[in-house]
C-alpha cells in the first residue's frame, strides 16, 4: 500500500546480526495477501472489504460466540520473533475496530525466554500494563502499544518475570480483551467480535512521531468513503484503565 511505502523507507534499520525473517524495524502486515501467520481464538478470517481505508481494505476479523472464549490475535512466526531491544522496536502499533456491543480492554502481549549461562530459563510472558479501553462504535482506531520494560507487567507462574530477557527473545506476540491482569492465560473470556489492520513495529517517540505524522498524510479516502482512524497513544505512567492520549 502506497501509504507505507514511505514508512519503511525512512524507518528499516536492521540491528547489526539480526537473524534472517526476525523482527525489523518498520514492519508491517496489512492482511492484503491473507492471514499472514495471524491467528485468533474461536472464529477468525480475512475479510477483504471494511479496513480502515474502505473499500478494498483488507483486515482481520475475529468473533468469540460464546463467553467462554476468547477475543485474542497473536503471531508466532519467525517474521515477529527475535530481539526487540537490539531492532530498536520499543511499541506495536495496530488499527482497531470493536464490532461487538460491549466495550473491549486491549492489551499487547509478548513472551519470550532466553536460558542463561547457568542453563537457567529467563524471560516470561507479559502484557501492557495499561489497557486500551476500546469502544463498541464500529470505529477505527489506530493505537499504539509500547513494549518496553517500563510499560509491561509480568504475568506470574510464566518463568521467572525478566522482562529484559523476554524482549531479547520474543517468540510470541498477541493483542488482546483482557480486564485483569491476573486473568494471564488467553485474556478475559468474552462475547463479541473486533477487526485489526496495519500491525506495525515502531521504534523510539521520536521516529514514532514521524511515522504517525507521515502515515496520515499518505492516508486517502477509500472508495467507501472511509476516513482515517483516531491515533492513540496509550498512556504511559499512569495508573487505572485509559483511553490514550489523542495523537491527532
Amino acid at each position: 500500500m502506497l501509504r507505507y511505502i514511505c514508512m519503511i523507507a525512512v524507518l528499516v534499520l536492521v540491528a547489526p546480526g539480526t537473524l534472517a525473517h526476525a523482527i525489523t524495524l518498520g514492519q508491517v502486515d496489512t492482511f492484503s495477501s491473507g492471514l499472514e501467520d495471524w491467528w485468533g481464538y474461536s472464529s477468525y478470517q480475512v475479510l477483504p472489504d471494511g479496513g480502515p481505508a474502505g473499500a478494498g481494505d483488507a483486515y482481520f476479523y475475529n468473533v468469540s460466540t460464546s463467553d467462554g472464549g476468547w477475543l485474542t490475535v497473536g503471531n508466532t512466526s519467525d517474521r515477529w520473533k527475535g530481539d526487540y531491544t537490539a531492532a530498536g522496536v520499543t511499541a506495536l502499533q495496530v488499527d482497531l475496530v470493536n464490532l461487538g456491543s460491549s466495550a473491549l480492554q486491549v492489551r499487547a502481549y509478548l513472551s519470550g525466554v532466553i536460558v542463561d549461562t547457568s542453563g537457567h530459563r529467563q524471560g516470561g510472558g507479559f502484557v501492557s500494563t495499561i489497557p486500551f479501553e476500546l469502544p463498541p462504535d464500529a470505529e477505527w482506531y489506530r493505537v499504539t502499544f509500547h513494549v518496553t520494560a517500563a510499560d509491561l507487567t509480568w504475568i506470574p507462574n510464566s518463568l521467572n518475570g525478566n522482562v529484559e530477557a523476554a524482549l531479547r527473545s520474543v517468540n510470541t506476540i498477541s493483542f488482546r480483551h483482557q480486564v485483569n491482569i491476573s486473568d494471564g492465560g488467553s485474556g478475559t473470556p468474552t462475547m463479541g467480535s473486533w477487526g485489526l489492520d496495519n500491525i506495525t513495529a515502531v521504534p523510539e517517540p521520536a521516529s514514532f512521531m514521524m511515522l504517525a505524522v507521515t502515515t496520515a498524510m499518505l492516508r486517502r479516502r477509500g472508495d467507501g468513503g472511509a476516513t482515517a482512524p483516531i491515533l492513540y497513544n496509550v498512556n504511559r505512567g499512569k495508573g487505572g484503565l485509559g483511553r490514550g492520549d489523542k495523537v491527532r
